[in-house]
């Protein structure tokens, strides 16, 4: 994923889940002037280029 398929506007925090490696994570912000997408996991987060990402996928309003 490139910087320029990212969804126009701002990417609210647990608004949207990252496919990456088989798993779902979801997006807690996105750093688009260095490609860097931070996702949530179990108790902690992490940085990961956006180049690692396969696809996001918008939660369902419910």
């Amino acid at each position: 994923m490139t910087v320029d398929e990212l969804p126009k506007g701002r990417i609210k925090k647990f608004e949207w889940m990252a496919l990456m490696d088989g798993h779902y994570y979801d997006v807690c912000s996105v750093r688009r002037k260095t490609g860097m997408v931070n996702l949530a996991y179990d108790r902690g987060t992490f940085w990961t280029p956006l180049s690692n990402i396969e696809k996001l996928v918008k939660y369902e309003d419910e």
